[in-house]
């Protein structure tokens, strides 16, 4: 009587576990959106960031969030970032094109 008791306690406290560890993770839903996609909407916001038709990706690492989009005038750095509760922050930098160069 004693072990079942036990062996029912067990079980309560397994599945009270395994409700608590699905909530929390239905409760975040993670952001599918890449350094690109973020880019792309800057691109259409702000009409200081322009894509010129000779720009290319000298380096595109989606995994880290980092792109280098170079031409033969001036290259882009852009970075995204995740803070801990999801939000994006996105950072371009533009290096080059002489002194109206900037970062956003």
């Amino acid at each position: 009587m004693k072990k079942i008791k036990i062996a029912l306690t067990l079980l309560i406290i397994c599945f009270a576990l395994a409700v608590i560890n699905i909530c929390a993770q239905t409760g975040r839903k993670k952001d599918p959106r890449n350094v690109i996609d973020y880019f792309n909407l800057a691109i259409r916001e702000f009409e200081d960031i322009k894509m010129d038709p000779r720009d290319r990706f000298a380096v595109k690492d989606l995994r880290n969030g980092y792109l280098k989009i170079q031409n033969d005038d001036f290259y882009q750095e852009v970075a995204l970032f995740r803070k801990d509760n999801g939000a994006a922050i996105l950072v371009i930098a533009e290096h080059g094109g002489g002194p109206a160069a900037h970062t956003y």
